[in-house]
């Protein structure tokens, strides 16, 4: 059914392709995020839209994130405890300005509503020149697995891209890339 669908819509609409994610490239994420919320619109205004809640659907499209993708994408689904579908993926990849004054950095946010702690990605605080205290911190999974990590305390502004929602994130973590392994 999924590429019939696309199939039908590919003829309506022009191709709606939406490419893997590559391993460690912010340009095919954004190519995908992009794609996948363009899909999203052009299958909510035709008589597809059904589409968006189709389990086999989802599957083909989890089916471009990248291993790391998809497990955070799993995590999602268990904790939620609800069937998710393509609206629900759409809207957890969102494209975001972090900045502090003039320094900016256009990059993605997974939303995580279940999370308590806010964290950035080192490389990303090195690119704003933000400058933190150390803290060491422990990182506890939905699973209760933890991981003992050395961060640093961060602020900065977090915006829409276009600009037209802002707020300041407080207290950030500021971590390089950490894995967090399952207690025994």
């Amino acid at each position: 059914m999924y590429s019939v669908v696309w199939d039908r819509l590919d003829a309506v609409y022009g191709r709606i392709e939406i490419p893997p994610v590559k391993n460690q490239d912010v340009a095919s994420l954004k190519t995908f995020a992009n794609r996948l919320h363009g899909a999203v619109v052009t299958l909510s205004q035709s008589r597809y839209a059904y589409e968006l809640h189709s389990r086999t659907t989802l599957i083909a499209i989890e089916a471009k994130l990248t291993t790391s993708f998809k497990e955070k994408w799993r995590e999602k689904r268990k904790r939620t405890g609800a069937e998710l579908n393509v609206l629900d993926l759409d809207d957890w990849i969102v494209p975001v300005r972090i900045s502090v004054g003039a320094r900016w950095v256009d990059t993605f946010r997974f939303l995580d509503t279940e999370s308590d702690t806010t964290l950035i990605r080192s490389d990303v605080v090195k690119k704003l020149g933000l400058v933190g205290q150390p803290k060491p911190i422990n990182v506890c999974s939905y699973k209760g697995a933890t991981s003992n990590v050395q961060a640093l305390v961060v602020n900065f502004s977090l915006s829409s891209v276009d600009g037209t929602s802002r707020f300041e994130v407080k207290h950030a973590f500021a971590v390089d890339n950490f894995k967090v392994t399952l207690n025994p």
